[in-house]
């Protein structure tokens, strides 16, 4: 390899370390290029760990209950459930038609 293909590989390792960066990926442009690892390697790895981040994110922990907890519309199904409650257990008694 000559020494501007060194250097251009380098340079592409560096560029795409620094994009990495902006993702939140660190990766040390200095010891990939010792090691001698291609610029396409590199964004393998950052894709890769990018998409396992992606994976954990869409795990989330819940303790256990009704299932209702923290979702908008729990207050208004128990508003509901609440008004079916209190118009079944009336402290009056209903009128009843006679079937005469």
């Amino acid at each position: 390899m000559t020494a501007d293909a060194v250097r251009a590989e380098a340079a592409e390792v560096a560029q795409v370390c620094a994009q990495a960066a902006r993702l939140g990926v660190t990766i040390d442009a200095a010891d990939a290029v010792s090691k001698g690892l291609k610029p396409e390697a590199l964004r393998a790895r950052v894709l890769a760990d990018l998409a396992a981040r992606s994976d954990a994110a869409g795990i989330i922990a819940r303790a256990p209950g009704s299932g209702f907890e923290g979702k908008p519309h729990r207050s208004r199904c128990q508003e509901n459930c609440d008004r079916r409650q209190a118009l079944n257990q009336r402290p009056f008694p209903v009128p009843q038609k006679n079937g005469d």
